[in-house]
């Protein structure tokens, strides 16, 4: 390990909810001993209190990974880029490649990672938009676009996040790889998983996977399952994950008299085997890059109905339906209704190996990528 890659990953969060958190763990358990990965990420509010408490923060120190804390920008954006000089300030030296995934705080990672003289500085683009908040995307453009200038390689996780962020600069494809054979279908642990939430094991199952936040559109979610109802009374929706959005969710979950048909589970250990459990996984997200949830929904033949604010090439194994959200939620429900009908698609782990979308292949990509970026610098 001497003589290994030393990489930081600057990222959002380690919560296990975070897509981005999910790829940078996987990239991890996969790249070998040519490389050493730590971690920097905005895990604190203003007051030091956690802004999450199911992280990946201790399995990625376990692995041998130094894992340090930031404020968030959002509370404290000041202090934030003042934290980040500092680190780079104590730390930058030690890293041949710092890999930012945060383009709107690049403009102070990567310029501060230059000025410490790191050479290799990656910028990679997980959605197709900066923020689903209007004035949010007011605010990042112009810092996206001084933060562009410090970056030496761009990495997108899709096209359309790599084609928004780069406007026609080249950029490394580098998909967002799952455990395939971990997410297949299994009947047992249908049963398993039903029987512990006390749903049916006939009963039709609505999965919603990811950070409950704005771009998420759970609420609209909550629509769509209310309209859904008036048709097939018996269904749940289970919602896996957790965020900043839960109290204002959990509100209007109960306004509408719906809390005894819909699940909120919270972060978990176990959503491989709650692919599983349910019969279709819906997404009427504002906005994503590549979203690790329906890739693994994808690997457990799920049908999945998307919103256009995801990516046309989300749908790898073409089992997939795109709704724009524009449209009523009579026909989000017809879609599902549809949707059941079909049932678990056969074939689909095979298509995402054959399409690239295993761990093994995505960090055989990253690797080959950091070994072409280090050229020579680090002999391993």
């Amino acid at each position: 390990m001497a003589n290994c890659i030393k990489v930081l990953h600057v990222t959002p969060s380690l919560n296990r909810s975070s897509g981005v958190a999910t790829f940078v763990r996987n990239m991890h358990a996969a790249c070998g001993d040519d490389f050493r990965f730590d971690y920097l990420h905005q895990a604190v509010g203003n007051d030091k209190a956690p802004l999450y408490a199911n992280t990946y923060d201790a399995e990625l120190r376990g692995l041998g990974a130094s894992v340090y804390h930031v404020v968030s920008p959002a509370k404290d954006f000041r202090k934030f880029v003042r934290q980040i000089a500092s680190f780079f300030d104590a730390h930058g030296s030690e890293y041949d490649i710092i890999h930012c995934h945060v383009p709107n705080v690049a403009f102070c990672v990567l310029r501060d990672a230059g000025r410490v003289g790191v050479k290799h500085r990656l910028l990679h683009s997980h959605l197709n938009t900066s923020s689903e908040h209007l004035l949010h995307r007011i605010r990042n453009k112009p810092l996206i676009a001084v933060g562009k200038r410090y970056a030496t390689t761009f990495v997108a996780c899709s096209e359309e996040a790599g084609d928004y962020l780069f406007s026609g600069q080249p950029y490394t494809l580098i998909r967002n790889g799952i455990l395939i054979d971990k997410f297949v279908f299994d009947e047992s642990k249908r049963k398993e998983k039903r029987i512990s939430f006390g749903i049916g094991l006939d009963s039709p199952v609505i999965g919603c996977v990811g950070r409950i936040a704005k771009q998420k559109n759970h609420t609209f979610a909550i629509d769509i399952f209310s309209k859904l109802l008036t048709r097939a009374s018996d269904v749940t929706l289970l919602i896996v994950g957790d965020g900043e959005g839960r109290d204002e969710l959990e509100h209007k979950i109960a306004d509408i008299g719906l809390a005894d048909r819909v699940i909120l589970a919270g972060n978990r250990n176990d959503i491989a085997k709650l692919y599983s459990l349910m019969d279709v996984f819906l997404m009427p997200s504002l906005c994503e890059g590549l979203p690790f949830s329906a890739v693994e929904a994808q690997a457990a033949g799920l049908p999945c109905i998307y919103s256009t604010g995801v990516p046309k090439e989300t749908d790898i194994t073409g089992t997939g339906t795109f709704i724009p959200l524009e449209e009523s939620v009579d026909a989000w429900a017809n879609a599902i209704i549809e949707a059941l009908c079909r049932g678990r698609a056969e074939g689909n782990a095979q298509a995402l190996e054959t399409s690239g979308y295993s761990v093994s292949s995505a960090s055989s990509s990253l690797a080959e990528l950091y070994h072409l970026q280090m050229s020579g610098d680090v002999k391993c």
